[in-house]
């Protein structure tokens, strides 16, 4: 039971990060569906081979319940940035959340790259501790 209501925190996360508001319902459903399952691999399967492995122990299970759907969820939100075309009925939308898109004159593949780009700052600072010598 415990798997279920993480996978159901690990939808919404995913959602919450990937631009929930200029995606469609399918599409909700697909990134949250997969959050979810990534989210019971993460704490069925990784988690205890990280800690057989490396001796790292989640136990509040922020990596699989936050890192994993959180990734999934922005690699979501930079696909349907970079595929939401200009003008479409969610353009109300997009202008309100990219209102820095509009004025700095960037396309939808910009915008794409920079979200990408923030996807790849986040990956690092996953491994920052570990190269700083903090635990």
């Amino acid at each position: 039971m415990a798997d279920v209501q993480n996978a159901t925190l690990a939808g919404g996360i995913a959602i919450a990060s990937s631009v929930g508001a200029v995606i469609q319902a399918w599409t909700a459903i697909l990134i949250g569906g997969l959050a979810g399952a990534m989210s019971v691999i993460g704490f069925v399967v990784i988690a205890p081979w990280c800690t057989r492995r490396f001796g790292v122990k989640d136990t509040r299970g922020v990596f699989s319940l936050h890192a994993l759907p959180g990734s999934i969820g922005a690699l979501g939100g930079i696909i349907s940035t970079a595929a939401l075309p200009e003008g479409n009925r969610f353009n109300d939308n997009v202008k309100h959340l990219f209102n820095n898109r509009m004025e700095a004159g960037w396309d939808a593949s910009d915008q794409a790259l920079y979200q990408f780009f923030g996807l790849l700052v986040m990956a690092a600072r996953l491994r920052l501790p570990r190269h700083t010598g903090d635990r």
